[in-house]
C-alpha cells in the first residue's frame, strides 16, 4: 500500500509539472503573438507613446504598420530624403541655360541682321528700279520735247515761207501798179511785219495780221519809205490775201 501511495503522488506531481509547462507555454504562446495592425491616424488625432501608424512605402507603395524605418516588402526607406543638386550640377545647368540663352541671342541677332541686310537689298533694288524708272520717263519726256521742238521749228519755218510768200506778191502788185503808172516807183523792196502784237512764232494762232511796205525812197539818213498794205495771214491754210493801204 506504501507503494502504491507514493506511486499516487508521483503520478499527482508528474501532472502537476505538465499543467505548469502548459500554461507558461500557453502564456509564451500568447506573449510570441504579433502586434494587431495599427490603424491610420483620424483627423487631429495624436499618435501615443509606442504606437505606430500605418505607412504606405514610397517605392512599392505596400501599407505596413511594422515599426521600423525600413518597408518589410522591399527594403526601402521610409525616410526618404530630397535629393539635392550638387553645386557642379547647378553650374553645368546655368551653362548650359546661358549656352542655350546666349545661342538664342546669336541666333536672333543673326536673323535680325539677315533681315536688315534683305531690307537693305530690297531697299536698294528698288531705289535702283526708281532711278531707271525716273531716267527711262526723262528720256522719253526728253524725246517728246524734241519731237514737238523740231514740230515747232517746221511749223515755224511753214510759216516764215508763207511771209516770204506774201511779201513777194505785195512787191509784185506794186510793181505792176507802178507799170499802170498809178504808184511811184521803182519798187526797191517790200517788208512784212505783223500787228497787233502778233507773231511768227506765235502757233497757237491760226490767222495773222501785217502790215507790208513796198519801198520806193531811201533817205540819206538810212530811212526808208514806200506804200504801205495790209495784209491777212490763214495759217493753216498757208494762204493770204492784201490790199493797197491800211
Amino acid at each position: 500500500m506504501a507503494d502504491e501511495t507514493d506511486t499516487s503522488a508521483d503520478s499527482n506531481s508528474v501532472s502537476d509539472a505538465e499543467s505548469s509547462e502548459n500554461q507558461l507555454q500557453s502564456a509564451g504562446s500568447i506573449d510570441a503573438q504579433p502586434e494587431a495592425a495599427e490603424s491610420l491616424p483620424m483627423e487631429g488625432q495624436a499618435a501615443t507613446p509606442g504606437q505606430h501608424w500605418t505607412r504606405i512605402c514610397p517605392k512599392c507603395s505596400v501599407q505596413s504598420s511594422v515599426p521600423g524605418d525600413y518597408c518589410p516588402n522591399c527594403g526601402a526607406s521610409y525616410n526618404r530624403k530630397r535629393g539635392r543638386l550638387s553645386k557642379k550640377t547647378i553650374a553645368i545647368i546655368l551653362a548650359a541655360v546661358l549656352a542655350i540663352g546666349g545661342g538664342t541671342a546669336i541666333t536672333l541677332a543673326v536673323q535680325h541682321s539677315q533681315e536688315v541686310a534683305a531690307q537693305e537689298e530690297a531697299d536698294r533694288k528698288a531705289s535702283e528700279a526708281a532711278e531707271k524708272a525716273a531716267e527711262k520717263a526723262a528720256a522719253e519726256q526728253k524725246k517728246l520735247q524734241e519731237a514737238a521742238e523740231k514740230k515747232a521749228a517746221a511749223q515755224r519755218a511753214v510759216r516764215a515761207l508763207i511771209v516770204d510768200g506774201l511779201e513777194e506778191a505785195v512787191q509784185k502788185d506794186a510793181t505792176e501798179r507802178v507799170d499802170a503808172g498809178r504808184l511811184d516807183g521803182p519798187i526797191q523792196r517790200t517788208e512784212c511785219t505783223p500787228l497787233g502784237g502778233g507773231s511768227v512764232d506765235d502757233l497757237t494762232a491760226i490767222t495773222g495780221t501785217f502790215e507790208c511796205i513796198a519801198v520806193n525812197e531811201k533817205q540819206d539818213d538810212g530811212s526808208e519809205s514806200g506804200y504801205v498794205f495790209s495784209a491777212t495771214v490763214n495759217w493753216d491754210k498757208a494762204s493770204y490775201s492784201w490790199h493797197l493801204g491800211r
